[in-house]
Protein backbone atom coordinates (compact mmCIF):
# COMPACT_ATOMS: atom_id res chain seq x y z
CA UNK A 1 0.00 0.00 0.00
CA UNK A 2 1.06 3.60 -0.52
CA UNK A 3 1.11 6.11 2.30
CA UNK A 4 0.51 9.83 1.91
CA UNK A 5 -0.87 9.52 -1.63
CA UNK A 6 -3.79 11.45 -3.08
CA UNK A 7 -5.51 10.23 -6.23
CA UNK A 8 -7.89 12.49 -8.12
CA UNK A 9 -9.59 11.49 -11.33
CA UNK A 10 -10.84 14.18 -13.65
CA UNK A 11 -10.00 16.51 -16.48
CA UNK A 12 -6.92 18.62 -15.78
CA UNK A 13 -8.58 21.74 -17.14
CA UNK A 14 -11.37 21.41 -14.59
CA UNK A 15 -9.31 20.30 -11.60
CA UNK A 16 -6.82 23.16 -12.17
CA UNK A 17 -9.59 25.63 -11.36
CA UNK A 18 -9.89 24.25 -7.82
CA UNK A 19 -7.67 26.27 -5.50
CA UNK A 20 -7.01 23.29 -3.21
CA UNK A 21 -5.08 21.60 -6.04
CA UNK A 22 -2.86 24.54 -7.04
CA UNK A 23 0.87 24.09 -6.27
CA UNK A 24 0.11 21.11 -4.02
CA UNK A 25 1.78 18.07 -5.61
CA UNK A 26 5.24 16.70 -6.26
CA UNK A 27 4.14 14.65 -9.26
CA UNK A 28 1.43 14.60 -11.89
CA UNK A 29 0.85 11.22 -13.54
CA UNK A 30 -1.09 11.06 -16.78
CA UNK A 31 -2.04 8.68 -19.52
CA UNK A 32 -1.15 10.70 -22.58
CA UNK A 33 -4.14 11.36 -24.79
CA UNK A 34 -2.93 14.86 -25.68
CA UNK A 35 0.38 16.18 -26.98
CA UNK A 36 3.25 16.27 -24.51
CA UNK A 37 3.31 20.09 -24.82
CA UNK A 38 -0.34 20.23 -23.69
CA UNK A 39 0.30 17.78 -20.86
CA UNK A 40 3.19 19.96 -19.66
CA UNK A 41 0.96 23.07 -19.68
CA UNK A 42 -1.90 21.31 -17.92
CA UNK A 43 0.29 19.79 -15.21
CA UNK A 44 2.09 22.99 -14.16
CA UNK A 45 -0.76 24.47 -12.04
CA UNK A 46 -0.74 21.37 -9.82
CA UNK A 47 2.97 21.09 -9.12
CA UNK A 48 4.81 22.56 -6.15
CA UNK A 49 7.74 24.81 -6.93
CA UNK A 50 11.18 23.14 -6.89
CA UNK A 51 12.42 22.99 -3.31
CA UNK A 52 16.18 22.66 -3.95
CA UNK A 53 18.74 21.45 -6.43
CA UNK A 54 20.05 18.81 -4.03
CA UNK A 55 20.32 15.22 -5.19
CA UNK A 56 17.64 12.87 -3.95
CA UNK A 57 18.02 9.19 -3.27
CA UNK A 58 15.78 6.48 -1.94
CA UNK A 59 18.79 4.48 -0.74
CA UNK A 60 18.49 1.73 -3.34
CA UNK A 61 21.17 2.09 -6.07
CA UNK A 62 19.07 -0.05 -8.43
CA UNK A 63 16.00 2.19 -8.24
CA UNK A 64 15.66 5.50 -10.02
CA UNK A 65 14.34 8.45 -8.09
CA UNK A 66 12.29 10.99 -9.98
CA UNK A 67 13.10 14.40 -8.56
CA UNK A 68 10.02 16.58 -8.03
CA UNK A 69 8.36 18.54 -9.44
CA UNK A 70 7.75 16.19 -12.34
CA UNK A 71 5.20 15.06 -14.88
CA UNK A 72 5.12 11.31 -15.54
CA UNK A 73 3.31 10.59 -18.79
CA UNK A 74 2.57 7.22 -20.39
CA UNK A 75 2.60 7.88 -24.12
CA UNK A 76 2.64 5.94 -27.35
CA UNK A 77 3.45 6.62 -30.96
CA UNK A 78 6.25 8.59 -32.60
CA UNK A 79 7.16 11.08 -29.90
CA UNK A 80 10.18 12.86 -31.39
CA UNK A 81 8.30 15.99 -32.52
CA UNK A 82 6.23 16.10 -29.30
CA UNK A 83 9.36 15.97 -27.15
CA UNK A 84 11.06 18.72 -29.20
CA UNK A 85 7.99 20.96 -28.77
CA UNK A 86 7.70 20.29 -25.02
CA UNK A 87 11.39 21.11 -24.50
CA UNK A 88 10.67 24.67 -25.69
CA UNK A 89 8.75 25.43 -22.49
CA UNK A 90 10.73 27.78 -20.24
CA UNK A 91 9.75 25.69 -17.22
CA UNK A 92 11.06 22.34 -18.57
CA UNK A 93 14.40 21.35 -17.09
CA UNK A 94 14.79 17.87 -18.58
CA UNK A 95 12.82 15.22 -20.45
CA UNK A 96 13.73 11.57 -19.97
CA UNK A 97 12.34 8.51 -21.72
CA UNK A 98 12.13 5.46 -19.46
CA UNK A 99 12.05 2.19 -21.35
CA UNK A 100 11.06 -0.35 -20.36
CA UNK A 101 8.29 0.87 -18.09
CA UNK A 102 9.10 -1.90 -15.64
CA UNK A 103 12.15 0.15 -14.62
CA UNK A 104 9.91 2.81 -13.15
CA UNK A 105 6.62 1.16 -12.25
CA UNK A 106 7.68 -2.36 -11.33
CA UNK A 107 4.90 -3.71 -13.55
CA UNK A 108 4.79 -5.63 -16.78
CA UNK A 109 6.12 -3.74 -19.79
CA UNK A 110 3.56 -2.22 -22.14
CA UNK A 111 4.95 -2.65 -25.65
CA UNK A 112 2.84 0.19 -27.05
CA UNK A 113 3.66 2.88 -24.50
CA UNK A 114 6.73 4.35 -22.90
CA UNK A 115 7.07 6.51 -19.84
CA UNK A 116 8.23 10.07 -20.33
CA UNK A 117 9.43 12.00 -17.30
CA UNK A 118 9.41 15.80 -17.50
CA UNK A 119 11.34 17.54 -14.72
CA UNK A 120 10.62 21.22 -14.16
CA UNK A 121 12.85 24.11 -13.11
Amino acid sequence: SLDDVTVECGRAEELAERIEFRNQFDYVIVRGVATLKELVQWSLPFLQPRKSESAHSNGDPHMRFIEPPALIALKGGDLGAEIRQARKSKRVKEITIVDPIIDMLGAARDAERIAIIVNFK
